[in-house]
């Protein structure tokens, strides 16, 4: 049986954590797998999490999105999952995440390493190639469309496979680059997948918009 965790990545913003786990639980139920990276919060983040019992990794410095998500990732792949759900603490949930549907086509489709789950930084060009973006092998499956692309850019929220993690995240000396990694997905031929309809708010909360879009 395929098991996912998700990894939420926080910096402060205490009560964006708090409403992106509300909505995780709304749509999803509470059989859940979390584990969170904190860049350094000084809000109650870190104190919130501990009382949950949820595992943290606590940072002491914001080590940046992309060097702290690869860090829980490789955690993550130690602990035995097959799959990452990699999110931000604000990307909240607008629907139930289909983990079924989604793990079954990771398996039956090999060359995908991640699925997209909303519409956030979607380019026109691959940022790796520079090729336009291609969609094919638009499947259907339990009444959710998901559509095969040659995208090669983002990672927040997807689904990432756990056994594509550990060889190809590489380090430009002390600082990751997710340009080296996506080249690395690119030589191997690895794809992207697309989810529709969209399972998470496709824009961020700004400090001064109250509330959240559900």
């Amino acid at each position: 049986m395929n098991r996912t965790l998700i990894v939420i990545l926080t910096w402060n913003r205490l009560d964006r954590t708090k409403n992106t786990l509300k909505t995780l639980y709304k749509f999803n139920g509470d059989d859940l797998d979390f584990l969170f990276v904190d860049n350094g919060s000084t809000d109650g983040t870190v104190d919130f999490v501990e009382k949950k019992g949820w595992k943290i990794i606590k940072n002491k410095t914001n080590e940046g999105i992309f060097r702290a998500s690869t860090k829980a990732w490789m955690e993550g792949v130690g602990m035995g999952y097959d799959f990452i759900l990699n999110l931000q603490n604000d990307f909240p949930c607008t629907g139930r995440i289909p983990f079924d549907t989604l793990e079954s086509y990771m398996d039956n489709n090999k060359d995908v390493c991640y699925i997209r789950l909303n519409k956030k930084k979607d380019k026109k060009t691959n940022i790796v190639t520079k090729e336009p973006i291609r969609y094919w092998d638009k499947n259907k499956l339990d009444g959710y469309k998901i559509f095969k692309c040659n995208y090669h850019a983002g990672f927040n929220p997807s689904l990432i496979r756990s056994s594509i993690i550990s060889d190809y995240i590489e380090y430009d000396g002390d600082n990751p680059r997710e340009r080296i990694l996506m080249n690395n997905f690119e030589k191997i031929g690895a794809q992207c997948s697309k989810l529709y309809p969209e399972v998470f708010d496709t824009l961020r909360q700004d400090h001064h918009i109250k509330g959240w879009k559900h």
